[in-house]
């Protein structure tokens, strides 16, 4: 099961942008069962929290993601999605995973042992966890107010019967 979210199951079919986010975490936990740990008490909570179900309705989890780049200082410069191989390559500078990237790096910049590497990506797993649990991360886009639900401005058309004459 854990090939399902740490690499290419399949050969020759590519990883998506939020494989390779996910990743670009996990990679920093040790031993593959601390993988499938963190992925099933962060990740995948903080995907249902946004909204994701079976994959579906990924735009949510882009705009949180977005979102908590944004509490943590870094911009994500809009502009298209990201090329995956120039991202898989270290080429992409600009957009969710390199934010991502840029983030992680300047996090464990202090770690000096792999410990401290695993437990600042948990304690940054928990906090994206954690925002995305708010309630605003559940309702229309993330960190911005909800959208007023739609209410009829005014009643609708009262139904009218015209009956013919039958002598007409």
């Amino acid at each position: 099961m854990l090939e399902k979210f740490m690499g290419n199951a399949r050969p020759g079919v590519e990883l998506g942008e939020f494989d390779l986010l996910r990743n670009l975490f996990l990679q920093y936990v040790v031993s593959e069962e601390d993988k499938m740990e963190a992925y099933e008490t962060y990740w995948m909570p903080m995907e249902n929290a946004t909204g994701v179900v079976d994959g579906e309705t990924l735009g949510r989890l882009r705009e949180f993601l977005e979102h908590f780049l944004g509490t943590v200082g870094i911009e994500v410069i809009e502009g298209g999605k990201e090329d995956l191989r120039e991202i898989m390559q270290g080429y992409a500078s600009q957009g969710l995973y390199a934010g991502y990237k840029s983030w992680i790096q300047t996090l464990l910049a202090p770690a000096t042992t792999e410990a401290e590497v695993e437990a600042l990506i948990i304690g940054a797993l928990t906090k994206m966890r954690d925002e995305a649990k708010k309630p605003r991360a559940k309702a229309g886009s993330p960190g911005k107010p909800p959208r007023p639900s739609k209410k009829l401005a005014a009643a609708p058309p009262q139904m009218v019967v015209v009956e013919e004459d039958e002598d007409a």
